[in-house]
C-alpha cells in the first residue's frame, strides 16, 4: 500500500553516537527555513533526498521529494535501495545500515528508529578515526624527539668499533668477525629506531589514503578494520623499545669489552682534596686509587701491595667523566704498568662551564684491565708460577677425589641408558647461532631424552659451549618417573681431561632442559687437539629414571 504523507518528515535533531558539543550545531527545528529555490520562507519545510536542501510545497514534489535540480543531474554511481529502487541517502542509526526515503516510512521494518543523513554519519565516524590517527601522530612525534640522541650513539658505536678493528688488523679474522658481529647488531638497531618514525609516518599516510579513496558506503562498512589497524599502529609505537644502546659492551675474546666502575665525586668545594678508592681490575687484582682535586682533577693508580709485583706487563685504564649529551662525554685510555702513576683527567673549570656537573657532583667511570688478550694470557702464565706449589698440592687432592667418583660412576652408570653424538670440529669454529640437537635415547620407563650443544656468552663476552638434557617425548608422566639422574661428557685422548657432568634433577613436560651453561670454553676445545679426532668432537650421555 502506497503512503503519501501530507507533511514532510524531518530529521532527528541528533543521533545516539553524537556528543552534546556536535548536537548543538545540527538544527534543532525546521521551522522558518528559507527555500533554497526561491528563497521565501517555507511554511513546511521538505528535505531534497539528492542534496539535502530544504525546499518548499512549490518547488519540490512531495511524492519523489526531490529538487529540479536533483532530478535533472542526478548523482552517478550511487547505490540504491533494492526494494525501493531509491537512492540510499539515510542511516538508520538503530539497524546501523544504509536506508533510502521510503525505508523510513516502512513501519514494519524501522518502527520507532532513529534516522539521520548518510553524510552525517559518515562525518561523525570519520572524525573517530581521525582521532586514533591523531594519538599515533603524537607517539609518532615522541618518537622523533630520540632520533638525535640515537644518531649521535650510532657515531660512537662506529667509532668504538673501527678503533678495536684497527687493533685488530694484524690478528685472526674470526676475532674481526666477532666485534663487526657485535657492532652491526648495534647499528642495524638504531638505524631503525632512526627510521621508525618515517615508516610510521608512511603508514599513517597510506592508511589515510585509503580510507578517502574508498568513499562513504565502504568506509562505514569497514570502519572496524581501519580502526583496528590504527589500534595496531598505536600499539607498535608505544612497545618499540627505547633501552638505550651504548658503546661500552663491544669487544671480543682478544680485546674484551671494558667493564667500568662508577663513582660520584663532589666537586663543589675549590679547596684541594683527595678522595681514595679500591678498584678491582679485570684479572681479580685490587688497585688503590686516589682522585686528587685541586685547579686539576687527577687520577693516581698504584697496584695493591698483597699484589707481587710484575713489572713487565701493560694494563690500559680506562676513565670518562659523564656529561648529559653523551656524544661531550670525557673519555681517556692510558698504558701503564703494575707501579704507581698519574694522570690528568680535566681542570675544575672545563668541569665547571663544560656541564660535567650535576648538582655539584659528577660521575666518573673507570676500569683496569690488560692491554689485549696476549698480556692477560702472559700476566695469568706468570701468575700461576707463583701458585705452582699450591696448584700441585690441589691436583693432588683432585687426582684423590676423581678416583672416588670414578669408582662411584662405574657403579651407578649400569642402569644408564647411554648414547654418543658426534659433532664436526668445523661447527664448533663457524660459532654458529643455533644449537645442535642428539639423537634420542630411551631410558627404562620409556620416556625418550635429547642432548642439546649450543654456543653462549660469559659476562667477559667469552664464548661457552653450553650442555642440555631434555625430555624429547614423555610416556611415563609421573613425577618420579621425570626425575631423572643423567650425565654428559666431552671425550678426550686423555681420559684425566675428560669434562664430565653429573645431576639429578626433576624435568618439566614442557621439555624444558636441565644441565650446564658454560660446561666448557669454546678455546679450550679449538686450542686442544685432544678433543677432536677424524674431524669430530665426542660427546657422552646418559639418563636414568630415579624410581
Amino acid at each position: 500500500m502506497n503512503y503519501s504523507p501530507s507533511k514532510p518528515i524531518p530529521l532527528l535533531p541528533s543521533s545516539p553516537q553524537e556528543s552534546p558539543n556536535q548536537s548543538s550545531k545540527r538544527k534543532l527545528s525546521t521551522s522558518d527555513v528559507d527555500c533554497t529555490s526561491c528563497n521565501l520562507v517555507a511554511k513546511i519545510p521538505i528535505l531534497c533526498i539528492g542534496c539535502y536542501d530544504y525546499f518548499c510545497d512549490n518547488c519540490i514534489n512531495l511524492l519523489e521529494r526531490k529538487c529540479l535540480r536533483c532530478k535533472t543531474n542526478p548523482s552517478p554511481g550511487s547505490p540504491k535501495c533494492q526494494v525501493h529502487d531509491k537512492e540510499l541517502n539515510f542511516f538508520c542509526l538503530t539497524c546501523q545500515k544504509e536506508t533510502c526515503a521510503e525505508c523510513i516510512l516502512d513501519v514494519k521494518d524501522h518502527k520507532r528508529h532513529i534516522f539521520d543523513r548518510l553524510d552525517a554519519v559518515y562525518l561523525e565516524k570519520h572524525a573517530i578515526t581521525n582521532e586514533k590517527i591523531k594519538e599515533i601522530e603524537l607517539q609518532i612525534e615522541m618518537l622523533e624527539k630520540q632520533t638525535e640522541e640515537s644518531e649521535k650513539n650510532l657515531t660512537l658505536i662506529k667509532l668504538t668499533e673501527e678503533r678495536i678493528m684497527t687493533e685488530l688488523q694484524a690478528l685472526f679474522d674470526m676475532a674481526k668477525s666477532e666485534v663487526s658481529e657485535i657492532g652491526q647488531e648495534k647499528r642495524e638497531e638504531l638505524e631503525k629506531r632512526i627510521q621508525l618514525p618515517i615508516e610510521r609516518r608512511a603508514s599513517v599516510k597510506q592508511l589515510q589514503d585509503d580510507i578517502e579513496a574508498i568513499g562513504h558506503f565502504n568506509f562505514i562498512k569497514q570502519q572496524e578494520r581501519f580502526n583496528a589497524e590504527c589500534d595496531k599502529l598505536l600499539e607498535q609505537c608505544k612497545e618499540f623499545s627505547t633501552d638505550f644502546i651504548d658503546h661500552y659492551d663491544i669487544g671480543c675474546e682478544l680485546i674484551p669489552a671494558t667493564k667500568l666502575t662508577t663513582y660520584s665525586i663532589d666537586c663543589v668545594d675549590e679547596k684541594h682534596e683527595t678522595l681514595n678508592l679500591t678498584l678491582d681490575d679485570s684479572t681479580g687484582d685490587t688497585w688503590k686509587m686516589s682522585v686528587t682535586k685541586g685547579e686539576l682533577l687527577s687520577l693516581i693508580v698504584a697496584p695493591n701491595e698483597n699484589v707481587p709485583l710484575i713489572t713487565s706487563h701493560k694494563f690500559k685504564v680506562t676513565t670518562e667523566i659523564s656529561h648529559n649529551d653523551i656524544s661531550k662525554s670525557l673519555r681517556k685510555r692510558f698504558v701503564i704498568q703494575r707501579k704507581m702513576m698519574q694522570f690528568e683527567l680535566a681542570t675544575i673549570d672545563q668541569l665547571t662551564s663544560g656541564g660535567y656537573l650535576e648538582s655539584g657532583s659528577m660521575t666518573l667511570h673507570i676500569a683496569i684491565e690488560p692491554l689485549n688478550v696476549v698480556e692477560a694470557y702472559d700476566y695469568y702464565k706468570d701468575k700461576a708460577v707463583l701458585l705452582k706449589k699450591s696448584l700441585i698440592h690441589h691436583k693432588n687432592l683432585l687426582n684423590a677425589s676423581n678416583e672416588s667418583c670414578d669408582a662411584t660412576k662405574k657403579d651407578t652408570e649400569k642402569n644408564f641408558s647411554v648414547g654418543y653424538y658426534l659433532l664436526d670440529y668445523s661447527s664448533i669454529q663457524k660459532q654458529a647461532k643455533s644449537g645442535f640437537i642428539s639423537p634420542n635415547i630411551i631410558d627404562f620407563n620409556g620416556n625418550e631424552w635429547k642432548m642439546e650443544i649450543k654456543f653462549d656468552r660469559d659476562e667477559s663476552n667469552k664464548i661457552l659451549l653450553s650442555a642440555y638434557i631434555f625430555p624429547a617425548r614423555i610416556i611415563t608422566t609421573s613425577e618420579n618417573s621425570r626425575r631423572c639422574a643423567y650425565f654428559i661428557e666431552l671425550m678426550h685422548s686423555n681420559p684425566d681431561e675428560i669434562i664430565r657432568g653429573f645431576a639429578e634433577n626433576l624435568f618439566d613436560e614442557s621439555g624444558l632442559g636441565r644441565g650446564w651453561k658454560g660446561f666448557v670454553e669454546r678455546l679450550r676445545v679449538l686450542n686442544d687437539v685432544g678433543f677432536v679426532r677424524n674431524g669430530k668432537i665426542s660427546f657422552r650421555y646418559g639418563v636414568r629414571p630415579s624410581a
